[in-house]
């Protein structure tokens, strides 16, 4: 899969500088008023809203708004350029399932690691828990990160981001390059492997199938599941 998309890198850097620059501003802003820290989004509210809500969900919203910026707006694009075609062959829904599959046994192992070398600091379920409490709940929780989240970073990370990479980089560079900004933007040190191989996997099964949508699919199971079974 060579990239035919009239964006580039440069486009790549711009919204991806953009979107820390303003992901930085809004935190800021949200911790100053929450009292001076993440956790102390926990039970506070902005407009009504939990802050952790308006946090997760702002920066949700920057990723979809840059990829349309740089792509549709100034490329005069459609969404399907974004990925937003149809899987074509059941082929396809095998490479989903397997993909998925290889996740969950990656992650599994890198728990079984981790707890093994008794690093509970990087536990994840510490993160899935904390983001159920800066949500303020179980529904809130799957609604940002379960639904609206996967569709969101999806279209920025894999629709826009490696398909923009394509254009300087190999199939391999631009797997990489895009799953580690994928990484880098979860902030917590303690999800960066974990979540940068799900970005290889996610990259790959856009790059198999050319479609947006079974990477939709996987992270929203993913995300859906976890939270799933933290709340339990």
């Amino acid at each position: 899969m060579s990239s035919n998309k009239p964006w580039n890198i440069e486009d790549v850097a711009k919204a991806t500088g953009i979107s820390i620059f303003i992901s930085i501003a809004i935190g800021l802003a949200i911790t100053n008023f929450s009292g001076g820290s993440v956790t102390s989004f926990i039970g506070k509210k902005f407009l009504g809203i939990p802050t952790g809500i308006v946090f997760i969900s702002s920066q949700q919203i920057i990723f979809l708004l840059l990829a349309w910026r740089f792509s549709i707006s100034k490329y005069g694009v459609g969404l399907k350029d974004l990925g937003f075609r149809a899987v074509t062959g059941n082929f396809s829904y095998l490479k989903t399932l397997t993909g998925w599959g290889f996740v969950l046994i990656a992650i599994t192992l890198w728990g079984s690691l981790i707890r093994y070398l008794n690093w509970d600091i990087l536990e994840l379920n510490n993160n899935v828990g904390l983001l159920l409490d800066l949500s303020g709940g179980l529904m809130q929780s799957l609604i940002v990160a379960g639904i609206c989240g996967p569709i969101c970073e999806e279209i920025f990370f894999r629709g826009f981001v490696f398909a923009g990479l394509l254009r300087r980089f190999n199939k391999a560079g631009a797997i990489i390059g895009s799953a580690g900004l994928f990484a880098l933007f979860h902030v917590d040190p303690a999800t960066y492997i974990p979540v940068f191989i799900f970005g290889i996997v996610l990259a790959w099964l856009y790059q198999q199938t050319r479609s947006i949508w079974p990477c939709i699919v996987v992270h929203g199971l993913h995300n859906l599941t976890a939270i799933s079974i933290a709340a339990i």
